[in-house]
């Protein structure tokens, strides 16, 4: 399967509908990598939400857990190898951990995917502690110790990316998401999806870095994706004529370097397409973003040619339209719909999400006045501005004026572990 242009119709999505791993998540947000606290019934919900609207508009929607249940059952090979991870992840201490590791081991063969899958997803030690009862007997107590569970792996796209040549898989950032990228290989692997590449350290590589656009593709390179992930894709992970390499965001109204690593995380959290010769993006950051732009030679080498290039420049120069949007709706996740065709995305509604908006500005204001005062001042006057205007994202004229059929959802509760529709979306394959 491959990926030529973020517009082309899609055809295949995979999901992951959050389950036990969001609710540990909860309990310590900021580790976990959310950007707040939600309700995880009302997330469920959502998701639930998103899935039926992908299918009802002729997208067929898969499920991760149930393409990892049937990958293992019809593949042994895979089987195999989750088996053998498995097994090196899951510990055993205290009173009766050598006889408790002996008598999983000789479970694991008889173990349903099911199983398999979850003891990925919570990564479970198992302390044996013994105790005297009341009755002076002896009774052994299993304390059970979860090795971050997965908490993030609803956000799908961040594992991997498609390409025009296959599936490129990322080694994520943060360690505490690195356990996913396995998960989602052996399954996409053992379902027929070539792989193409697969990062490797030093390099960092995450999906919502990358944007295919037909004869080129950009990568974003800033907290979770870094140069020398970027150069390993560029080396053995496409075949697009020219990679537009998009340096890390700096904004001019933050003080200090203007880097915010959970405000600007990935690419597609301030820029995107939205149909052939169409980007959307935030107007201060595509003016404050710089660009590298590498030429593909004969050799099958990449080569940089340009430097420097504000993003703004670029994309007008390769013939898009450009919608700018505010800092208010880039803090609201608006730049982070899905594109379902051309002129046709699934977006982020931003008026569900003015509250939540607000208490960020507030957040950041409170964490670092003299870094973000002047940001937050800003968003403020740009969300008074919106109020007047009744202009929120997806709701703008100017996507009316382009044609464009954008479909708002309610993702309240979603966007609270830091993503919007994009993030939750595998994009498998496209027309």
């Amino acid at each position: 399967m491959s990926v030529k242009a973020e517009w082309h119709r899609l055809r295949e999505a995979v999901v992951h509908r959050p389950g036990i791993e969001m609710f540990f998540g909860l309990l310590e947000p900021s580790s976990f990598l959310y950007d707040r606290f939600f309700s995880m019934d009302e997330a469920v919900f959502e998701h639930k939400g998103l899935e039926h609207t992908l299918s009802k508009i002729g997208v067929e929607v898969k499920r991760l857990k149930s393409l990892f249940i049937d990958a293992l059952r019809k593949k042994e090979s895979a089987r195999a190898q989750v088996a053998k991870k498995v097994s090196t992840l899951i510990k055993y201490v205290g009173f009766s951990a050598e006889s408790a590791k002996k008598s999983f081991l000789e479970a694991l063969d008889s173990m349903d995917p099911e199983t398999l899958f979850n003891l990925l997803l919570l990564n479970p030690t198992v302390e044996t502690r013994a105790r005297k009862s009341e009755e002076g007997k002896r009774v052994i107590y299993p304390f059970v110790k979860l090795g971050v569970p997965l908490a993030n792996l609803y956000y799908l796209r961040d594992q991997q990316a498609a390409t025009d040549i296959g599936m490129v898989y990322g080694r994520m950032a943060k360690p505490q998401r690195r356990r996913e990228v396995f998960i989602t290989k052996v399954t996409f692997e053992a379902s027929g999806h070539k792989t193409a590449w697969s990062v490797r350290a030093p390099g960092t590589f995450e999906g919502g870095d990358f944007m295919p656009a037909g004869d080129f593709a950009l990568i974003g390179e800033g907290d979770r994706t870094n140069l020398n992930g970027i150069l390993q894709v560029m080396r053995h992970g496409v075949g697009y004529e020219e990679i537009a390499v998009v340096h890390y965001p700096s904004h001019p109204l933050i003080a200090g370097d203007g880097h915010e690593p959970m405000l600007f995380m990935h690419l597609d959290t301030y820029f995107n397409f939205a149909g052939e010769g169409l980007a959307v993006g935030c107007g201060t950051l595509l003016d404050h973003t710089l660009v590298d732009v590498y030429h593909k030679k004969r050799n099958g080498k990449y080569e940089k040619e340009e430097s420097g290039v504000k993003l703004y420049t670029y994309i007008r120069n390769k013939g898009f339209d450009v919608i700018k949007l505010t800092n208010f709706e880039q803090l609201a996740l608006a730049p982070n719909f899905l594109t379902v065709d051309d002129r046709k995305i699934v977006a982020v509604d931003v008026e569900r999400n003015i509250d939540a908006t607000l208490k960020k500005i507030e957040r950041l204001r409170a964490q670092n006045p003299e870094k973000f005062s002047a940001f937050c001042d800003h968003a403020l006057r740009e969300y008074q501005e919106l109020k007047l205007t009744r202009e929120f994202f997806p709701r703008k004229k100017a996507l009316e004026e382009q044609r464009v059929e954008a479909i708002p959802l309610d993702l309240y509760a979603l966007t609270g572990g830091y993503g919007g529709a994009r993030c939750m979306v595998a994009s498998i394959r496209r027309d």
